[in-house]
């Protein structure tokens, strides 16, 4: 896993200030590639490539990027990796000479080979850029859900991308707009927007082509989600099997030590399983002093009975500043406070020498595990076949409990109104908005919603798949591992397990009125302890209350989000931290105020927002 930046003056001559705006800005790309940095400029300096790498496979020097391919004038910085790289280099051996293991020069023949077509190829989680010479084109790429980041920047002369959003905060400002949907949502509706104007992300599973002679950018999709559901009326749980295993065995591949993050839960649980077959394997946990949130017996459990090489980091007094210190080094404002724990744990598997963690990540959202899930279905079922709820007084008794915010506040406006599916969960609404935001930050903007079809979890997921998963829980993964020099792998994330869901598991597979993962779980029977407990639902959460009712974090709260850089009003948020303090608002929402106005401070010079940095 690496970090790429660039930058390409449309002008064709040399231009001191964009080598320097990469030179500089490849700095803030060192925790995402320790191994080796390296900057390449074209002959004409009007394309500079740079990049930091952090070795995973073929740790020859031979295999350092940009790699440039001198015969065909191919020049490419890329992140991520190639599950299905040995595969198409033996497709590729009948035409093309190699002269790496690596993955990287599998991209570049790639491309020789079938042109921009090689992206319905490639299989896994990428990002790069690629310089065509001959053609005058750079193509820039993303993998199909979105794990690894690519930022960018243009106006008439020139075009700059990076791996992290920090790269541009110099060259920008906050937008409000965005602003607001972030503190709604948790990101922008846009997925192609930031918080910062005139700064894109290239969209998942979509390649931006820039043609330097025309100057003309161009945006297309070779890939998205697509729910076709198969007409057969069994699913095929021995291919499923296969595209598992198979997938486990992918990213098992690593030149360097590799690990299993282990929970307790289904999705971790099945990866040891399977993986455990393959190899031995070692396994890391997470767990806490507090016993709400501890669940070391499940990992143990897991750990014991398939033999891995178990480790345990626990948990103990971490501080408000810890925390603090920990959120100031994040490029974009994240509202899961999983981050924490999360960021604990590959924080000492870098400790340990590991560059390679394997987790679960994005079963939830491939099989159903999200409680939503069931609780919307249950909802719908009820308003379908008893009674509706649309009465006068009944919306007035919610817009009044609905002011709390409280965490079940999002199945509220479904509860009345069930012609849309919104995103949950909610953060701050309107009326909260406008208690906490200063006046001149506050604007209107709308829930993220879809259209009905009466399919409500399979609406529902298409939320989570294509917004709350690579805008929120994959860029936390993304950040979390890199930031400590880790690349997190997910077998669940894999092109062919994605469509196997979409087209052959319909609603009642994934979720009813009282069970979720219902197809996942029946797989688990086959692999994992009779007596493991399937409808167990914690997730990776961190007790952020032990933290936020200490008397003095409370002062450092209220320092920082009621001072003079502060986008917050003063009463506004001694209100919010008094119901937090009493119960009635949860402690999420501080954590979220929290990540903004650090972010603000951090990136962006305090007081100067206030005179041009907002729009």
């Amino acid at each position: 896993m690496c970090g790429i930046i660039g930058s390409i003056n449309f002008l064709k001559n040399k231009n001191l200030e964009n080598y320097e705006w990469v030179k500089s800005k490849i700095e803030y790309l060192k925790h995402r590639g320790p191994d080796n940095k390296k900057i390449w400029s074209s002959e004409t300096n009007n394309i500079i490539f740079g990049h930091t790498k952090l070795s995973i496979i073929d740790l020859s020097k031979e295999n350092i990027q940009p790699m440039r391919d001198e015969l065909n004038n191919i020049t490419l910085t890329y992140n991520g990796e190639i599950y299905n790289y040995l595969d198409l280099r033996k497709e590729l051996s009948k035409n093309h000479e190699f002269n790496t293991n690596s993955d990287t020069e599998v991209i570049i023949k790639s491309y020789l080979e079938w042109g921009e077509k090689f992206l319905n190829k490639i299989q896994g989680m990428f990002a790069f850029a690629l310089f065509d010479e001959k053609r005058e084109i750079v193509l820039l790429a993303r993998d199909r859900l979105g794990e690894k980041p690519l930022f960018y920047y243009s106006n008439n002369d020139q075009f700059l991308f990076s791996s992290e959003l920090s790269a541009f905060f110099s060259l920008s400002n906050i937008n409000k707009r965005n602003l607001n949907e972030t503190l709604l949502n948790g990101f922008p509706i846009n997925r192609e927007e930031t918080l910062l104007s005139n700064v894109n992300q290239v969209e998942p599973g979509t390649f931006v082509k820039l043609d330097l002679k025309n100057r003309d950018i161009f945006k297309k999709k070779f890939w998205d989600i697509n729910f076709n559901i198969s007409s057969e009326k069994f699913v095929n749980q021995e291919k499923f099997d296969k595209i598992l295993n198979s997938n486990i065995e992918k990213c098992l591949i690593s030149d360097v030590r590799t690990c299993v993050t282990l929970s307790g839960g289904l999705d971790s649980s099945l990866i040891v399983a399977v993986a455990s077959g393959q190899k031995k394997i070692d396994t890391f946990s997470i767990v806490f002093k507090n016993k709400q949130f501890d669940e070391r017996k499940h990992s143990q459990k897991i750990s014991k009975q398939f033999k891995t090489n178990h480790h345990e980091i626990e948990i103990e007094n971490y501080s408000f500043d810890q925390i603090l210190a920990m959120l100031e080094k994040f490029d974009t404002p994240i509202f899961d406070s999983s981050i924490i724990p999360s960021y604990i744990l590959f924080e000492n598997l870098y400790k340990h020498n590991y560059k390679v963690a394997i987790g679960g990540d994005g079963g939830d959202e491939i099989f159903g595990g999200y409680n939503h899930y069931r609780i919307l279905n249950t909802i719908n079922y009820i308003k379908r076949n008893y009674f509706n709820f649309n009465l006068s007084f009944l919306k007035l008794l919610i817009k009044k409990i609905e002011n709390l915010n409280f965490k079940g506040s999002q199945y509220l406006n479904f509860l009345l109104d069930s012609n849309s599916i919104y995103k949950i969960p909610f953060f701050f609404k309107k009326n909260l908005r406008k208690k906490i935001l200063k006046s001149e930050f506050l604007i209107d903007i709308k829930h993220l919603s879809l259209n009905n079809n009466n399919n409500i979890i399979k609406l529902s997921q298409s939320i989570d798949l294509k917004y709350t998963l690579p805008l929120s829980l994959l860029n936390k993964l993304d950040r979390c591992s890199m930031l400590n020099s880790v690349e997190s792998r997910s077998p669940f994330l894999s092109q062919e397990m994605v469509e196997f869901s979409l087209k052959n598991l319909r609603s009642s597979d994934l979720a009813s009125k009282k069970n979720q993962k219902i197809f996942l779980k029946k797989i688990g029977k086959k692999y994992l302890p009779k007596d493991f407990i399937y409808n167990r639902k914690q997730g990776f959460s961190f007790p952020l209350i032990d933290i936020i009712k200490k008397q003095n974090e409370i002062k450092k709260i209220e320092e920082i989000l009621i001072s003079k850089e502060s986008i917050f009003d003063k009463e506004g948020i001694k209100m919010i931290i008094n119901k937090t303090t009493k119960n009635q608002i949860r402690p999420e929402l501080i954590f979220c105020l929290l990540n903004i106005q650090l972010w603000i401070n951090k990136n962006l010079n305090g007081d100067t927002i206030f005179k041009n940095q907002i729009v």
